[in-house]
């Protein structure tokens, strides 16, 4: 009997310092380039009002455009992206926002090891008959950390599920770290 509950105090122990170290970010496998949640200074959409709302993608949750592009699992929903340096290595997600609604900004996250590295993201909108509009199209500055870019639109894109559909895509210049994108938008 002392011994199985000396075995399940130990196993306490053990999982409550396992959870710790996952809520703070400590231990193996954790990232010093996540996201921070919060607004950097004078980046804050200044459009934003009780109506509006985000729509967040980590990284980790876009897919490949093509076989010959490649990624690796850096940690905290970021990627490395390993190229080709071109369209064909885009990485791409749908995004699935209210119709009606008005798409006012992009942020997105990367981090460089090199200022020779760096991702240009895209909110593209599809008609369905081989047609496409890149509603916002923007490239992170080319030097090294982390960093974040909030790129307003200059007429709000107002969604139409009926006729288009909206992806976010992200290209890679070298081998730029990705950490995903937040589109910010309005209710009617």
């Amino acid at each position: 009997m002392k011994r199985k509950l000396v075995t399940v105090l130990l196993t306490g122990a053990l999982f409550a310092s396992f959870a710790a170290m996952a809520q703070t970010g400590e231990g193996e496998g954790s990232s010093s380039f996540a996201p921070a949640m919060t607004p950097a200074s004078g980046q804050t959409p200044d459009a934003l009002t009780a109506g509006s709302a985000y729509y967040f993608v980590p990284a980790s949750a876009f897919s490949r455009r093509s076989s010959i592009a490649s990624t690796t699992y850096s940690g905290g929903g970021c990627i490395t992206m390993n190229g080709p340096s071109s369209t064909d290595g885009a990485l791409a997600t749908d995004i699935q926002i209210p119709d009606g609604a008005s798409i006012i900004g992009v942020r997105y996250f990367y981090a460089n090891s090199t200022a020779s590295n760096y991702v240009t993201v895209s909110i593209t909108s599809f008609d369905g008959a081989s047609g496409f509009n890149d509603i916002v199209l923007d490239a992170s500055p080319a030097q090294a950390g982390f960093g974040d870019k909030y790129i307003a639109l200059a007429t709000a894109e107002v969604v139409d599920n009926f006729t288009k559909s909206y992806a976010i895509q992200a290209y890679p210049t070298g081998t730029p770290i990705f950490c995903g994108a937040r589109v910010f938008y309005s209710t009617p």
